[in-house]
């Protein structure tokens, strides 16, 4: 969970506490999670066509409200007990924030 920054690793943190034991199913909707915003946050100056393409369906994922499919972003939030709305926003903020940083660095 490597990616998850210091803002949401404490949401995180308190989401596996509450499961402990986690079963199964729960252990892989985190990494479902996790991967998602590994590959949201992580290499944020890569350009290669497969990282944007990956960054750009994770980010379709995150921003989508649907329930309707079990790994939905909202679903899974729901069932890990996390905001997904707050950590939506919190995603999104930190990737304007970075945006911003990147294009003042360039």
């Amino acid at each position: 969970m490597a990616a998850f920054d210091s803002w949401e690793s404490a949401d995180y943190d308190a989401a596996n506490r509450r499961m402990e034991p986690a079963l199964p199913e729960r252990k892989l909707l985190r990494a479902v999670l996790a991967d998602a915003m590994d590959t949201l946050l992580k290499s944020t100056r890569a350009r290669d066509r497969r990282t944007l393409k990956a960054r750009c369906e994770a980010l379709d994922w995150v921003v989508s409200r649907s329930h309707s499919e079990t790994f939905a972003f909202e679903s899974i939030c729901e069932t890990l007990g996390l905001d997904a709305g707050s950590l939506r926003a919190r995603v999104l903020r930190t990737l304007d924030h970075r945006a911003h940083a990147a294009a003042a660095g360039d």
